[in-house]
């Protein structure tokens, strides 16, 4: 039986999510079991984050900067996309562009819009009966035809795909995603856990759970600066379906289902500088559970 760990924020950005992740990998280290890592759904920024774009061009493979911290920390030899199945990148959009087209005001609008500055996304599926993933490159044909800031660096950022898809509507673009979002996570979640024992998996922004729900987990840390809280999981999928079934979609938010649950316990963090540190906060998390954990 295969343990898994989600870690969500209770804000959108900055919560300290791969912080925690990391600091909960170590402790279980500590204690001689070997954890993955995982981060279904992400997305990073081709400019903004070009130190993660440098690596995707080295590995001609987009995946996210947060699954680079965590596989090294989790010393693990899995593929990025295995572990990380679904990631978007996104781009800043171009002024000049909008301005040549006479369009600034629209600039503006979509400034933000988020879904106006997406790229590309890389959806990775695990095929069991050949034992191989295959990598589709999802791209929206819009976004590289000036609107953004994207450069030449996307051919190589594709260069491993199995299969290139094409969208020109970016409503299209985000149902073909979610299409594929599902069976891609689903393939390669099933297939580590019959490699590991534990998952530590962390979610996306403030995304209340980035797993289809038909996949339970065991526990459920919610990260804010300086505090985590430790949900009940059966509590927790409860107050996700119950959510789910009211506003009939499975884009949930942590501040849409929190005021329903009550936390086990609130742990204070403080300021996180060295592996250590990281070290004593996993365990401080851990302790309380850790019997339940390691049996």
């Amino acid at each position: 039986m295969t343990v898994k760990l989600l870690v969500v924020g209770l804000v959108p950005y900055d919560a300290g999510k791969t912080t925690i992740a990391e600091s909960i990998t170590l402790a279980i280290r500590d204690i001689g079991i070997k954890p993955l890592v995982y981060k279904p759904f992400s997305a990073h920024n081709w400019y903004l984050q070009y130190g993660t774009t440098i690596e995707n061009l080295k590995s001609g493979m987009l995946f996210c900067e947060d699954i680079l911290k965590l596989r090294k920390i989790a010393d693990i030899k899995e593929p990025y996309e295995i572990l990380n199945p679904v990631d978007t990148l996104m781009a800043p959009l171009d002024p000049e562009y909008y301005i040549k087209n006479r369009m600034l005001r629209y600039y503006f609008i979509q400034l933000n819009d988020n879904r106006s500055h997406i790229v590309a996304s890389r959806i990775t599926i695990y095929v069991k009966q050949v034992n191989k993933h295959y990598n589709l490159i999802l791209i929206n044909k819009r976004a590289i035809k000036g609107k953004t800031l994207i450069t030449k660096d996307i051919e190589k950022l594709v260069y491993n795909a199995d299969r290139i898809l094409e969208e020109d509507r970016l409503d299209e673009y985000i149902a073909k995603l979610e299409q594929l979002r599902i069976p891609a996570i689903t393939s390669t979640l099933s297939y580590l856990e019959e490699k590991y024992t534990h998952i530590i998996i962390e979610s996306y922004n403030d995304a209340a759970y980035p797993l289809p729900l038909n996949i339970k987990v065991d526990y459920v840390i919610a990260v804010s600066p300086g505090k985590a809280m430790i949900y009940d999981a059966k509590d927790y999928l409860k107050a996700i379906h119950l959510k789910a079934m009211i506003s009939k979609t499975y884009q949930i938010k942590t501040s849409d289902i929190l005021d329903l649950l009550k936390p086990r316990q609130i742990i204070k963090i403080p300021p996180i500088t060295n592996p250590i540190q990281k070290l004593a906060v996993g365990t401080k998390i851990l302790e309380k559970t850790i019997e339940e954990i390691i049996s």
